[in-house]
């Protein structure tokens, strides 16, 4: 990530998506069950998120299930300086703790 800061050639977000899932699975990989992170892993009808985090309880899946939640976390990629406090207490992160289907917090 300091190396594509470092030439000024990049996004605000999507240039760290592959050294943040990197990041995220290797720390997966040693949870149980295991969890995996996915970029963009689909509206669930609170938005989309930039990547989700899912607990992977069969040695074969690779992937999400369809329709699977991401129970481990939604995650927010947002560039460096901007400030957590202001994201934490957003419209978009609250429609991300709020289950659509049974209007209930998490």
């Amino acid at each position: 990530m300091r190396t594509a800061r470092s030439f000024g050639s990049h996004t605000a977000e999507t240039t760290f998506y592959a050294p943040l899932s990197n990041l995220l699975n290797t720390v997966g990989e040693t949870l149980k069950p295991r969890v995996v992170f996915v970029a963009h892993p689909g509206s669930r009808g609170a938005g989309l998120p930039d990547g989700g985090l899912f607990p992977v309880t069969n040695r074969r899946q690779i992937e999400p299930l369809p329709n699977q939640r991401p129970e481990r976390g939604a995650v927010e990629i947002k560039p460096p300086g901007e400030s957590l406090a202001t994201l934490a207490q957003s419209e978009q992160v609250r429609r991300y703790l709020v289950d659509p289907e049974k209007r209930i917090t998490h």
